[in-house]
């Protein structure tokens, strides 16, 4: 199992979001594998689970969309209508 998370980082529009601290990190079924990516080590089914929260600098779409092998998952995506300084929320789990 691992738990990751960032917080108080500035994101560019079309960017890797980066994990750059583990919480909770035991076996060695997956580990970090660059800024935001986590290799899974072992053959099975995953449960991966992602929320969180930002402040738009404008007034945007915002997204955050899970990758699998360089490739968008349309499963496990979430997006919002982004109000400049105002939180706004995502999140989605989904097998892979």
């Amino acid at each position: 199992m691992l738990q990751a998370y960032s917080s108080n980082i500035t994101v560019a529009a079309n960017a890797v979001c980066p994990l750059n601290s583990a919480v909770i990190d035991k076996g060695n079924a997956e580990s970090f594998a660059g800024a935001g990516t986590i290799e899974l080590n072992r053959c099975g089914v995953y449960l991966v689970e992602c929320d969180g929260y930002c402040t738009p600098s404008a007034a945007t779409e915002v997204s955050f969309q899970l990758y699998k092998n360089g490739l968008p998952q349309p499963q496990a995506i979430s997006a919002f209508t982004g109000v400049v300084d105002t939180i706004g929320t995502f999140g989605f789990k989904t097998l892979v």
